[in-house]
């Protein structure tokens, strides 16, 4: 499956994408690029799973910014 919207991907440090086998390699090796060819950031935070939560502000600057550069 391919996503076309435009896409930021946020995660936090401890989630389980950096634990996982190969999930990490997967993200930040080029793969996850080609089924989201949108892709126009990958952020990782000081945090886990709930990091909208845990790193509410620095989220919020993330996705602000995102917007403002990629409006709808």
């Amino acid at each position: 499956m391919t996503v076309l919207t435009t896409t930021l991907f946020i995660s936090g440090d401890k989630d389980l994408l950096h634990t996982l086998p190969n999930l990490q390699a997967y993200v930040y090796g080029g793969a996850f690029q080609m089924e989201v060819p949108n892709l126009k950031g990958v952020v990782t935070l000081e945090g886990g799973h709930f990091i909208h939560q845990q790193q509410a502000a620095e989220f919020n600057d993330h996705v602000i910014k995102f917007f403002k550069e990629h409006p709808l």
